[in-house]
């Protein structure tokens, strides 16, 4: 599905990059649940990708 406009883009957008980022922190502190994590940093990445293509992505 395509956005309809840049604001549905950027709200799909902002809340990827934040998740990656509080995931990426919580390896840091946590190593151990990295193996954990990975997968949901990975759906976010994908979400962000589409997001910056135009595209809206549901996993």
């Amino acid at each position: 599905m395509k956005f309809n406009n840049i604001f549905e883009q950027i709200n799909v957008e902002l809340p990827a990059q934040w998740k990656i980022q509080t995931l990426r922190r919580e390896i840091q502190h946590s190593p151990g649940k990295a193996a954990e994590l990975q997968p949901q940093i990975d759906a976010a990445r994908i979400t962000l990708i589409c997001a910056r293509r135009g595209y809206f992505y549901t996993a």
